[in-house]
């Protein structure tokens, strides 16, 4: 027993739960708009379905060899870090900016697959808590006990989208260290050449 791995499990388990949050709160009114494929996804829709696509690639792996704590830490390093950490940060430009009405669809759309999938890829580490939102989810329908699990092949890679958003990841990278090695508030606008 470790208590310091159950405070990092119930931070883990509130992070997923505070995204499906944000994801509840920006479904708006019309829930079967939201059910479907996107029409036009962004750049960043089609990274984090390429990102799912080889998490559920690693989990399915250390689940077909029995390292049940590998398939675990797979999913907390793709819902913490992929999932959570960037691609909710960078859909919220598009969902609260200048965009269109289709743009905001397709990224609402992209969230409730990808809160689907994860709901299915997480559920025989986390079955009350994925029970749980995929009964709320849009779309989907009995319990997720009995829904497919996820596949590889269902989220294809994109080697170039990929590569962008790399290279976008390693711009804010580097804005966020010198602004820490400086002592440059979040708030402070800097230009960047």
């Amino acid at each position: 027993w470790n208590d310091d791995r159950v405070d990092v499990a119930k931070r883990f388990t509130n992070k997923i739960w505070q995204a499906y949050r944000f994801l509840h709160m920006n479904l708006g009114d019309d829930l079967e708009d939201v059910v479907g494929e996107p029409e036009s996804p962004s750049v960043y829709d089609h990274w984090i379905r390429a990102r799912m696509g080889a998490a559920v690639g690693r989990v399915r792996k250390a689940l077909d060899e029995y390292r049940f704590n590998d398939a675990a830490s797979e999913i907390y390093a793709f819902t913490w870090d992929e999932l959570c950490d960037w691609y909710l940060e960078l859909v919220k430009g598009v969902l609260y900016g200048d965009e269109s009405e289709e743009a905001r669809r397709d990224a609402r759309r992209t969230l409730v697959e990808m809160f689907g999938a994860l709901a299915r890829l997480a559920h025989p580490i986390m079955p009350f808590l994925t029970e749980e939102i995929w009964q709320r989810l849009p779309g989907t329908e009995g319990t997720v006990m009995l829904a497919e699990y996820p596949r590889v092949e269902d989220y294809p890679a994109d080697a170039a989208v990929l590569e962008e958003i790399r290279a976008l990841q390693d711009a804010i990278n580097t804005v966020r260290r010198i602004r820490a090695e400086s002592n440059i508030a979040p708030k402070v606008p800097l230009a960047l050449v």
